[in-house]
C-alpha cells in the first residue's frame, strides 16, 4: 500500500505557477493530491488544462504561506511546495 501525500502550494498567481503544477504532475509517485492556495486577489485562468486534478482554494486576502490549514486525516504526509524557489 502506497502512502498518500498532499502537496500544498501557496501562490499569488505567479507566472511560475503552471511550471510548479506541471512539476508535481510529472513526478513518478502516483498517490499525490495537489492543493494550490491562491493567496489574495490574483488573475488566473483556472480553466486551463494544467489545473485538471488540482484543488484550488482561494483566500480573500493575502495571509501568507501559513494562512491555510488542511484536514490531514485522509493522508499520511503533507509538504509545502513554495514556488518562489523556482528559477529559470
Amino acid at each position: 500500500m502506497t502512502k498518500s501525500v498532499y502537496v500544498i502550494t501557496p501562490s499569488i498567481g505567479s507566472k511560475h505557477l503552471d511550471r510548479c503544477i506541471l512539476s508535481v504532475k510529472t513526478q513518478t509517485y502516483t498517490d499525490v493530491k495537489h492543493i494550490v492556495v491562491l493567496d489574495g486577489v490574483c488573475l488566473l485562468d483556472e480553466h486551463s488544462s494544467v489545473f485538471d486534478g488540482v484543488t484550488i482554494i482561494r483566500l480573500p486576502f493575502n495571509t501568507g504561506a501559513g494562512g491555510i490549514s488542511v484536514d490531514l486525516s485522509t493522508t499520511q504526509y503533507a509538504v509545502y511546495f513554495v514556488m518562489d524557489i523556482l528559477h529559470s
